[in-house]
């Protein structure tokens, strides 16, 4: 059995993930998206109801049919995209990019870990948060705006303790290289700043002195998690990898399962 590996260049997890296929006889097919849409070829077919899909590995065609298995993990594209056709050529390109690679994965007939829609709809804060809050858990008062008034009402409401972020994850282009955008601390010397909202709106919570936070993952009917134990108090992971413990639970009649890549990476 092949499995595609859709991912980029720099995914630390990719190795882990090609060890532990090999280890069962199969074969890991890499698409690095950060070299696509240069390499590797690909090609989608649909006639009627028959599909048919394919990669170029090493100048021969391979099938994706239901028997191959796609792991997609943090498409990272433009990089090989072609700066001198312009601006909007090359966003829209990127865009184009993104779109066939979505639809390889959403059109498969076989298992795909995870479908590109699915990542999307979990990525959806405001729906996250709705959800919470009808199944009974704890939901920390949110407030997401373009209005530095509000933003600055819901800080000092929360005795200046709020952290900021983001509604998806991105990257900004530093003058030192291209950097995550975080979850922020709000200090009383940001408020000014807050004008900014009306160029870009942010989500706004107040700040919990985390001690241990839990990473769950759940494969079937198995549930993996990991923890990370900031001891030194911070509310978030600084250059220093944080004390890591690891414990896996299952339901009855299963196995407990927990060495899984998250946790050996948080272990190691």
């Amino acid at each position: 059995m092949d499995v595609l590996a859709v991912t980029h260049t720099q995914e630390p997890s990719a190795a882990w993930v090609a060890e532990a296929i090999a280890k069962r006889g199969h074969r890991l097919i890499r698409l690095d998206t950060d070299l696509f849409p240069n390499a590797p070829m690909v090609r989608r077919t649909q006639r009627g109801t028959e599909l048919r899909s394919a990669i170029q590995v090493d100048g021969v065609w391979v099938p994706l049919d239901a028997s191959t298995s796609i792991w997609w993990r943090r498409v990272n594209l433009s990089s090989k995209v072609d700066p001198s056709m312009g601006a909007d050529a090359q966003g829209a390109a990127v865009e184009e990019s993104r779109i066939t690679l979505r639809g390889l994965a959403s059109a498969h007939t076989g298992l795909v870990v995870d479908r590109p829609h699915h990542i999307r709809l979990v990525g959806d804060k405001a729906l996250q948060l709705g959800i919470a809050a009808q199944v009974g858990l704890d939901v920390l008062p949110t407030l997401v705006t373009n209005d530095p008034e509000s933003a600055r009402a819901f800080f000092h409401e929360h005795n200046g303790q709020v952290i900021t972020k983001m509604e998806h994850a991105f990257a900004l282009k530093m003058e030192d290289g291209t950097g995550a955008v975080h979850t922020s601390v709000v200090k009383e010397e940001d408020l000014d700043a807050l004008d900014g909202l009306t160029a870009c709106p942010m989500i706004f919570q107040p700040r919990v002195h985390t001690r241990r936070e839990y990473r769950i993952t759940i494969v079937g009917q198995q549930v993996m998690v990991g923890a990370l134990d900031y001891s030194a108090g911070s509310t978030a992971p600084t250059g220093a990898s944080p004390a890591c413990a690891t414990r896996g639970w299952s339901t009855p009649g299963r196995r407990p399962a927990c060495r899984t890549p998250c946790a050996r990476r948080c272990c190691a």
